[in-house]
């Protein structure tokens, strides 16, 4: 006899129609395997693809050799190394080719150093800043002199060096001398900057050069090495209220050399900030590193800052992103204060990734012990159901009888073996009556003629 049990329905009808409970332990095992692979992808897709891992070689774009933000750049690198990541240091002939690159599609740029104000003469970019690194005083360096220049008015006539093209330096320095009414009219201009434009003074060829660069800066170190004098700028409070990317500062007097007190007196300066500045589309991990690297590297006291006065929120020349917000209000992720960076990063994605899934993990495994009651308790039901379609589908006739009889007697001695726990009992008890119901029913249905 052939028991055509709903039980031996295809799996997609059982599960369309909701009949969970006739679902065997084969099907059910298959269900769960083909869910764990569907959830083992996503967990994949979101893992690479939405949460990727931060790269291995990032770039930074910088300025000429002699200047401070090209010496910032291979500190970044340094320590970058440190945590197994390649920072590419680009040379370049300042902020505004930085700029440039940073939209630049064909070469990837991730970070540049730039220098505040430049933007005002650039189109509009996607890219974040991430601090303000350090002060870069407009230095104007001279050949000591009888009557020094008392403002940089007085430049009016002179031969000035204003920076090359490209760099953020020409481009203040362009705006403050024309401030001061002084132009290629009136004054020559010099396209000319870094050690080449301090030589020049020194040599008596230029009668003085602007300089926009840290202390730290070797042309500036160059410079007060020469015993170069410094403009005093004795306006600095009109011009850092003029010019809201510029800073009052004073350069105290003897912090270049203490035992020659060189400077003899205060000089009081004016001075841009330098803005460490990544693309919006920067790994976030990344930035959160380099932020924590540029701490360490700006966080000491210098001549014309404090201890930890750099790096900062002040001076940003874009707007702040997510990360230095997050960096500046609670410091480095916790994971990566105590976990190198590689362990650090993977823990802090395999969290982000599995979060929504262990939300929902967390209490189905509450549902493990309900679940196994129900799968006990649907193996009962099964055979209920199996006991059913046998007493439907019996007519009474003489071959069915035996396949009934012999179906019922191999249910019943399987019971045992199928161990369904003491809190089923009852249920197997009532199972057994029903069986011998059934068993009865069978033997005395009339026999047809």
């Amino acid at each position: 006899m052939t028991i055509r049990s709903r039980r031996t329905a295809p799996v997609w009808r059982k599960v369309v129609k909701r009949d969970w409970v006739l679902l065997t332990r084969p099907e059910l095992n298959l269900l769960l395997l083909i869910g764990s692979i569907v959830l083992f992808a996503l967990l994949w897709l979101f893992f690479e693809k939405i949460e990727p891992p931060p790269p291995k070689v990032v770039r930074i774009t910088t300025g000429t050799k002699s200047g401070a933000y090209f010496q910032f750049g291979n500190q970044y690198a340094t320590r970058m190394a440190h945590h197994g990541i390649k920072l590419e240091v680009m040379e370049s002939s300042g902020s505004l080719e930085n700029l440039q690159r940073l939209t630049d599609q064909k070469q990837r740029v991730d970070f540049a150093l730039i220098q505040s104000g430049v933007s005002q003469s650039s189109q509009e970019i996607e890219i974040d800043s991430l601090a303000s690194v350090a002060y870069e005083p407009v230095w104007v360096f001279y050949k000591p002199a009888a009557q020094p220049p008392e403002r940089l008015a007085s430049l009016i006539g002179k031969r000035i060096s204003v920076g090359v093209q490209g760099g953020g330096a020409r481009a203040a320095a362009l705006e403050l001398l024309k401030a001061n009414g002084i132009d290629t009219s009136n004054s020559r201009l010099i396209d000319t900057g870094g050690t080449e434009a301090i030589e020049s003074v020194q040599r008596g060829d230029l009668d003085a050069a602007i300089i926009v660069a840290a202390a730290a800066a070797p042309v500036v170190q160059q410079a007060l090495d020469a015993k170069l004098a410094v403009l005093d700028f004795e306006q600095a409070d009109a011009y850092s209220r003029r010019f809201a990317w510029l800073s009052k500062i004073t350069l105290p007097r003897g912090s270049a050399n203490l035992a020659t007190n060189y400077p003899p007196q205060d000089i009081r300066l004016v001075a841009t900030a330098a803005n460490l500045v990544a693309r919006r589309d920067t790994h976030p991990a990344i930035s959160f590193l380099l932020l924590d690297i540029a701490s360490e590297v700006h966080g000491k006291a210098g001549p014309l800052h404090g201890l930890k006065e750099f790096p900062n929120e002040r001076n940003l020349e874009f707007e702040q992103s997510d990360e230095s917000k997050r960096f500046f209000k609670t410091g480095r992720p916790f994971l990566q204060r105590y976990l190198p960076f590689w362990l650090a990063n993977l823990v802090e994605r395999f969290l982000v990734s599995a979060m929504p899934i262990l939300m929902i993990l967390i209490p189905a495994l509450k549902l493990i012990p309900a679940f196994f009651d129900w799968r006990a308790h649907a193996e009962i039901l099964q055979i209920y159901d199996e006991v059913h379609t046998l007493q439907q589908q019996f007519d009474g006739s003489p071959s069915k009888r035996a396949a009934a009889l012999g179906r019922l007697e191999e249910l019943e001695k399987s019971l045992p073996a199928r161990q369904f726990g003491a809190s089923k009992h009852i249920d197997v008890y009532n199972l057994k009556s029903h069986i011998d119901l059934a068993r009865q029913q069978v033997n005395n249905y009339p026999v047809p003629k």
